[in-house]
Formats: C-alpha cells, sequence, structure tokens
C-alpha cells in the first residue's frame, strides 16, 4: 500500500470492510437452507471431516476419485462448531469464499501500487468489488467443494510474490520469499489446478528477475527459499503420493484432453473446443448443469464482461509494465485445467484465475478516469469533466446491478427451483438424519436407497451398519428379530416392502418419517420391536445347508404345469446361517431331456447375484432370510415332460462352486419338479 492514496488509509480500510461485509452477506446468508442439502461430492468432505474428528490425520484423501486434504480439514473444524449437516460443509465453503475478497485487496494493491492514477489508489478495492459481486464465485463459494480454496491461494500467492519482488529491505524479502514459498507449497493440498500455481510463482519470479536484469546473489537466496519453503510443505503429500502411484491422478487421467493417438492438429482442435467452450459459460450462456448455475445465466455479467475486456485491451497496450505481463500469464496459466480436459466445469477448474480477471476488471473500470483526468488538464477540461462524472455515475450503477443481481439469480431464482432439493440429495440426507437419531442398537435397513451413499453416510454421523436392499427385487428379513429393527422405505421408488413387510411382521408399525415429497412422505419407517417371528409361508419346503453358511428353505413357484413359451416365475428363500467373505452367484437351472442344439440337458437357466446384486452374499447376517425372485423362459421347442429345478453357489469368475451334503451333486441341489406339455 502507498501513501499516496487518494484516500486516507483509514478511509480505504473501511470501503474494504463495506465490501467485505458484502461479500460475507452473498455467502453466507440462509447458508443454512441454502443449498438444500449437501450433494454427492460436497458429502464426501463430511465424511472425511468426522474422520479426521475421530482421529485420522491423511495428507491426501483416495476415495471419490482421490482428493486433496485441506479443504477436509477446513470442513471438520466447521463440523465440530456447528455439528452435523450439509449447512456445516457449506459454511466451511463460505466462510473461504469470504476470505478471498479480502485476499483478492491484497494482491492487487501491491500489484497496482507502482501504477499511476486511480488504479493505483483505487485498484485493490475495485478488484475485491467485483470478487464480492460475482455470481460466478458465489455459487462455487457456497457449493461445498475443495476448488473453492484455488482463488484464495492464487489471491495469497500473487500478493506474497509481490511482496518478494518489490520489497528493498533484504530481511523482509527473504522472509516473503520464504513465505511464498509456504503458501505454493500449501496450494498443493487444495485442489488439482492448484498444481500448477509453483511453477506460476518461479516462472513469473525469473521472467521479473530477468526483465529488470537484477542478477545477484540475493536472486538466488530468494528463489531457493521460496522453491525450499514450497518443497518442506508439499513434501508429506509428496511421500504418500509416491508411495501410492497412480492415486493423485486418477481424475486427470479420466478427462485428459491431450491423447497422443492422435495428431498434433486434431489434439489443438480439442483444447481450442474446450477453450470456446469456457469462453461461452463465462461470457455468453452459462453453465446448464442446474446444479452449478442458473441455467443460461453466464458466469460474468455484460457490465462485468464490457470491463473485463477494455482491461485486456488496456492491458495489451501497458505489456511492458510489471503488473499487466503478469496477469496475461497468471490467468491463462491458472485457467489451464479448463482448456485441456473435457467435461466438467470451466467455472470451477478455472476458479484460481478469478483473482486476476477482477483485476482485469478493475483495470478496465479505473483507466479511463484517469486519461479523463489528464484531458481535465488540457483544452477540453469540462467535456472531461462531464464524461468523467457519467463514467462514475456508470461504474456506480453497474456494481449496483451486479450485486442486485447475484442477489436475485442465486436467492430469488436459482434457490426457488424446487428440483434443487433432489440435485443436492436432500432425501438421502433425510434418511441419514433419520437412521443417524436411532439408537446405536438398532438394526437398520433402507430400500432402495443404498445406505453407502455419501449423503447417508454423512448426514447419520458416519454410521456404517446401515444395510441395503432393493426391494423391487427381494425382501431381507431377520426370521427373529434379535433387536429393534427399522426399515426405511423410500416408496415413490419401492411400492411393494411396505405391503410385504407388514405381511411379514404384523406386531410392526408404519411411520411417515421423511419430509413432504409431493404431498406424500418421502419416506416411511417401519420399526418392529425386538423378538418379533417372521411370518414366511413356503409353498414347496426343502432343505439345503451349504457349507453351514447358506441354507435353502425352498420356493414358491407362479405354476407347477407349463407350457413350451411360457415364463416361469419363483421366488427363493434362502436364509444366512454364518458370514461368507465372497460374493457368489445364486444359479436356478431348468434341466431336461437332452437338447440336441445343445448337446446338453439345460433349457433354461437365470444366474444372479443375489437380489441382482443389491444385496450380495458377503453382506448377509444371521438371522436373516432374503426372499429373491428368479425367473426362467421356456424355450419354444422345449419337448414335453418333468423338468428339475437345481440350483447352487459359486463365484465369479473363478467358478469356486459352495457344496452341500443334502443332495447326490455336491455343487447342485434339485429344488423340485415341473411339468412342461406340449402344444
Amino acid at each position: 500500500m502507498t501513501d499516496r492514496s487518494a484516500l486516507p488509509k483509514n478511509a480505504k480500510y473501511w470501503a474494504l470492510l463495506a465490501i467485505g461485509l458484502l461479500a460475507a452477506f452473498l455467502r453466507l446468508w440462509c447458508i443454512a437452507e441454502l443449498p438444500p442439502g449437501d450433494g454427492y461430492d460436497p458429502a464426501w468432505y463430511g465424511i472425511d471431516a468426522l474422520a479426521i474428528l475421530n482421529g485420522d490425520m491423511p495428507v491426501y484423501m483416495p476415495t471419490n476419485i482421490g482428493r486433496e486434504a485441506m479443504f477436509s480439514y477446513i470442513v471438520a473444524c466447521s463440523v465440530a462448531i456447528v455439528g452435523v449437516g450439509p449447512h456445516a460443509i457449506h459454511l466451511a465453503s463460505a466462510v473461504v469464499g469470504v476470505l478471498t475478497v479480502p485476499a483478492t485487496y491484497l494482491a492487487a494493491e501491491k500489484l497496482f501500487e507502482t501504477d499511476d492514477g486511480p488504479l493505483r489508489d483505487y485498484g485493490g478495492l475495485i478488484s475485491a468489488l467485483v470478487l464480492a459481486v460475482s455470481f460466478w464465485h458465489q455459487q462455487w463459494s457456497r457449493y461445498g467443494v475443495r476448488a473453492i480454496l484455488v482463488p484464495l491461494f492464487s489471491a495469497l500467492s500473487l500478493w506474497a510474490l509481490a511482496c518478494t519482488l518489490g520489497t528493498g529491505d533484504g530481511v523482509r524479502r527473504r522472509w516473503f520469499a520464504g513465505f511464498t514459498g509456504l503458501l505454493l507449497g500449501l496450494s498443493l493440498y487444495t485442489y488439482q489446478s492448484a498444481r500448477v500455481l509453483p511453477f506460476l510463482g518461479v516462472a513469473v519470479y525469473l521472467t521479473k528477475v530477468s526483465l529488470s536484469r537484477a542478477w545477484t546473489k540475493r536472486v538466488w537466496v530468494d528463489l531457493g527459499l521460496l522453491v525450499l519453503g514450497c518443497t518442506l510443505v508439499f513434501a508429506p503429500m509428496a511421500s504418500y503420493l509416491l508411495h501410492h502411484p497412480g492415486v493423485g491422478g486418477e481424475r486427470i487421467t479420466q478427462t485428459w484432453a491431450l491423447d497422443p493417438r492422435l495428431s498434433v492438429g486434431d489434439n489443438a482442435q480439442r483444447v481450442w473446443a474446450e477453450v470456446v467452450d469456457a469462453g461461452r459459460v463465462v461470457a455468453i450462456e452459462g453453465d446448464n448443469e442446474p446444479i452449478h448455475n442458473l441455467r443460461g445465466r453466464p458466469a460474468m455479467n455484460a457490465f462485468l464482461v464490457g470491463l473485463a475486456v477494455l482491461g485486456l485491451v488496456i492491458a495489451l497496450a501497458r505489456i511492458k509494465r510489471w503488473p499487466y505481463w503478469t496477469l496475461f500469464i497468471w490467468i491463462p496459466v491458472m485457467s489451464i485445467t479448463a482448456f485441456v480436459t473435457l467435461g466438467g466445469q470451466p467455472t470451477k477448474r478455472a476458479l484460481g484465475a478469478l483473482p486476476g480477471i477482477a483485476m482485469l476488471v478493475a483495470a478496465g473500470a479505473l483507466m479511463p478516469l484517469a486519461w479523463l483526468g489528464h484531458s481535465m488538464e488540457r483544452r477540453y477540461s469540462a467535456i472531461a469533466a462531464v464524461a468523467r462524472g457519467a463514467w462514475i455515475l456508470a461504474l456506480v450503477g453497474g456494481f449496483v446491478y451486479s450485486a442486485i443481481a447475484t442477489y436475485r439469480d442465486y436467492f430469488l431464482v436459482w434457490g426457488k427451483d424446487a428440483a434443487l432439493w433432489t440435485h443436492f440429495e436432500g432425501g438421502r440426507v433425510a434418511i441419514g438424519r433419520y437412521a443417524g437419531a436411532l439408537p446405536s442398537d438398532e438394526v437398520i435397513y433402507s430400500s432402495p436407497e443404498m445406505p453407502n451413499h455419501p449423503s447417508i453416510v454423512y448426514n447419520s454421523g458416519g454410521r456404517t451398519d446401515l444395510k441395503g436392499y432393493n426391494g423391487r427385487l427381494c425382501t431381507v428379513v431377520p426370521i427373529t428379530t434379535t433387536h429393534p429393527t427399522t426399515y426405511i422405505i423410500t416408496q415413490h421408488e419401492d411400492r411393494r416392502s411396505l405391503g410385504k413387510l407388514e405381511a411379514l411382521y404384523p406386531t410392526g408399525m408404519a411411520l411417515p418419517a421423511g419430509p413432504d415429497y409431493f404431498g406424500q412422505p418421502y419416506f416411511t419407517a417401519y420399526r418392529v420391536p425386538a423378538g418379533a417371528e417372521a411370518q414366511i409361508p413356503i409353498q414347496n419346503v426343502v432343505a439345503a445347508n451349504w457349507e453351514g453358511a447358506i441354507l435353502s428353505l425352498g420356493y414358491d413357484a407362479d405354476s407347477e404345469a407349463l407350457l413350451p413359451g411360457d415364463t416361469l416365475n419363483l421366488t427363493l428363500y434362502t436364509r444366512s446361517l454364518a458370514p461368507v467373505q465372497h460374493d457368489y452367484v445364486l444359479y436356478l437351472h431348468l434341466l431336461g431331456p437332452e437338447n440336441t442344439a445343445t448337446g446338453n440337458t439345460l433349457w433354461a437357466q437365470d444366474d444372479s447375484a443375489p437380489c441382482r446384486g443389491f444385496y450380495p452374499t458377503s453382506v448377509w447376517h444371521p438371522p436373516e432370510v432374503i426372499i429373491d425372485t428368479y425367473s426362467l423362459a421356456i424355450p419354444e421347442d422345449a419337448p414335453a415332460g418333468t423338468y428339475e429345478l437345481k440350483t447352487g453357489f459359486y463365484t465369479w469368475p473363478d467358478f469356486q462352486h459352495l457344496t452341500t451334503m443334502s443332495g447326490p451333486t455336491r455343487t447342485a441341489f434339485v429344488l423340485g419338479e415341473v411339468d412342461v406339455g406340449g402344444r
């Protein structure tokens, strides 16, 4: 900051405080209600936070395709203060967003301190104001993912680097060089797009020194302190990634735009297409993904885009000056991950460029005032004075409009979309909260929502004892409940389970427990007391014991006399006797006379993991009974006769069978017979 400012220091600080309060209002207002849930990716940070609060100290998160850890620690602090819930994740993100505004002010103040006129005096304040009213930054500040850390570290690193290069005092310069390295090292714990930041910082440093031709011993000492600080801070994460090769680049590999199998020209076209798409999203149409943006709303409104373009022209005209060529390097490099990756959200991947873009907007807003000020000293002073006043009024009106438009578009338009509740996993959040409030010894089943969804896991407080199955395909019941048991049934997706449970456990009670969902509760809880016996009527009772782990109880058939072309539907009853380690496939075969077309006696089969994979054998637990459905299509050319129904279990793809002593064939058991008549 310079003493030549047109504003007294106190006035500038008060102005910055007002801008900060505006940013805080837009990012924190109604943070407990909007967004109306957490969403898949944000919920993972909640799970990380619970693990951290339980004593884990990770430097990298391998889950969910791999994630840097810093944001998870911030969310852990938020959860410790405000408790478990989506609001804790969004609050952590919003606070980071608020802090980025003064960080941008610091960077712009230092960068423009050698400039002239209004940009030197007000560049920091206008840059901070641009970020405060930015819909782009507002949206991601409240979303709840680690990418929001990148603009904060981008701004702080640029400020510290500018302090290093602009400080004459040797002690302060070395201190800032080490601090710059610390920030660059910490940035590597934020998000993948920040991995270019250390290289960018070194490149800007060397470029500045080269242009000033000031190659001295202190230059190398400062650079060494910068690199050393960055290396020491990054060392723990570097060690982890070296010992877990491939973990840190999995997401990059999935989205990388450059394909070595294509020509240079084809790769250039792919990159150019992503550049054009990023420009469209920022300035023209916006991101059409409703969870990330108001459909059709560009990340920057026309007022800010116009000033940014004007600032770009000004920067080109002044490209030889330190602040401007720095921005010309900083902005595209911090946007590079949006250009060389396919799909995704370019506004998220280019967030690190946003402080630099705010500074371009500030240049476009303030440099015309400098030109008009010079004109006022000449013969056209009256016209220049009017133009200067009109420009100031236009700026005031534009920034007021931008603030109002951001509030309107986020809170009154996007925030009123009823579909947001679904986009942000509101139903799963409610299921998790309900399950988390149940006693710790309660046995809990969920259908058809799988309880390993991160929104359910996090909002249940990290409960891992919930079990999920798909009630449209099967039913899972303890033959006798050893503890109070609750079934959480999402009825608009599973309309069969509640009726089945009422028949199986007449002593149970149905409780509409979920939030309103189009006039009905989102889910119903069916509570079964401890000691209740399942009323399981089996038409054809048989028994086959599979290595003391699984017991076949019998089956129901919709018909035992069929014609060729018919479909035989069966319900199998299988009981868990002991936990098993493997996921087995249950097969059901229809065997009859030799089939001349195939050379064997197999005429129909249905091989499937139990509940079509929704309830594999590795999660079965005594005394559960799994009631599952299978179908056998009788071929049109099946000859008349009596056919056998055989069943068994094997692993895929190594075909390791469970054995039984209940029949003549150790790896198969005859359930019963079916008559097939001739047409």
